[in-house]
């Protein structure tokens, strides 16, 4: 069983000539049971996703535990180009040895599908949300409260207003009447901000192309070098004049000035190998060619594509939800009731900064989150 511990901490404090204001944060810790490992299978270009996830399947890893993508291309006919898949791989921190001799099993049994498996511990986690208790809030606030009001000469009254909001931090305001309060003009409130984060799977592979051209060349010989070469969709992103390259033979010095052409491509993930099969054959057909062009890209990683990442809406129902359950325990533990809705805000849809795990070799971030919140003021009732 997880272990919680609450540490109710007081943010503000403040007195006005009817109320006393009081803010309660909450924090909560989980103790950790599972062990986290970072899958990275190198696979030929010609091997798919599912291909690959099936592999890992009795390890319980499947494609949502993608998080990076690399493309190896080596040196031009030396090596054949291959693609590192990267996955994340929870198990019980209490098996932690036989995961370990699971994986190294593993390694062999993947060498005889041509694919190259290792392995790394990074780190522990909770299975357990750290939930906080809000209805443990309320008798806090309103000691602090209490404290404040006597160093003010006062006692504290009715509850005027609780507002809270939803997520892995909840904090707690409470106002409570100064003494007795009478010829309150205005309703006393529940207000909740409730959110949740929806995050969608990436479904396409960012590429960065670099084309070196010769120092005449202009976007229309670029592009359409490209197109020879069977590129299609790359998007101009930049122009850099290239070092000059100095040939010495005998005693003459040939100094040939040339220019960096760089485009961004996406492609879906499910045809990423087809995709890096294309560009090494591009890289080679430039090469050969006599016209002074060469090709070289890398791999940004994975990406959630704009019209995936356009089509993740907010679940109103869900959000109101929220509210109306925190509005009820709120409300419980402070011995009123929660009335009639008094407003409605949102909802509102923000995106989120990216996952915090990167993967600086493997280019791994998981997807942006869409972080829909709504704020919902309900009549608090004696």
């Amino acid at each position: 069983m997880a272990l919680l511990l609450f540490s109710p901490v007081f943010a503000l404090a403040q007195l006005n000539y009817s109320s006393v204001t009081v803010t309660a944060l909450q924090t909560a810790t989980t103790t950790a049971d599972q062990a986290v490992f970072s899958l990275v299978v190198e696979a030929p270009i010609s091997t798919s996703l599912d291909a690959v996830v099936s592999a890992l399947s009795g390890l319980g890893v499947n494609a949502s535990s993608l998080y990076g993508f690399h493309a190896l291309t080596f040196e031009i006919g030396q090596q054949t180009p291959a693609i590192d898949w990267s996955f994340q791989l929870t198990a019980p921190l209490a098996k932690l040895n036989q995961t370990i001799a699971t994986l190294s099993a593993l390694v062999p049994t993947l060498e005889e599908s041509e694919m190259l498996l290792s392995f790394s511990f990074t780190g522990t986690q909770s299975s357990a949300s750290a939930a906080c208790d809000l209805a443990a809030l309320i008798p806090a606030a309103r000691t602090q409260a209490q404290s404040i009001a006597n160093a003010a000469g006062f006692n504290t009254g009715a509850l005027l207003a609780l507002s809270t909001q939803t997520g892995t931090s909840v904090s707690l305001t409470a106002q409570f009447a100064l003494g007795l309060l009478l010829g309150q003009g205005q309703p006393n409130t529940i207000t909740v901000a409730a959110s949740r984060l929806t995050t969608p799977q990436p479904d396409q592979v960012g590429i960065v192309l670099t084309v070196t051209a010769p120092l005449s060349s202009t976007q229309d010989t670029v592009t359409a070098a490209l197109a020879q070469a069977a590129i299609s969709g790359a998007t101009f992103t930049g122009l850099n004049s290239a070092p000059a390259t100095i040939t010495e033979s005998g005693t003459t010095v040939t100094v040939k000035q040339s220019t960096s052409w760089s485009y961004s491509l996406t492609a879906p993930l499910a045809k990423a190998g087809d995709t890096i099969a294309l560009l090494v054959a591009a890289e080679q057909s430039l090469a050969k060619s006599n016209a002074g062009f060469s090709l070289s890209f890398y791999t940004q990683g994975l990406q959630v594509s704009q019209a995936l990442q356009n089509s993740q809406t907010c679940s109103q129902s869900g959000l109101v939800s929220d509210a109306n359950a925190a509005a009820q325990t709120l409300a419980a533990a402070a011995g009123v009731s929660a009335g009639r809705t008094l407003r409605l805000a949102g909802p509102g849809t923000a995106v989120a900064t990216r996952w915090p795990w990167f993967d600086p070799l493997y280019n791994g971030y998981a997807p942006a989150a869409n972080n829909c919140s709504l704020t919902v003021q309900y009549e608090l009732l004696p």
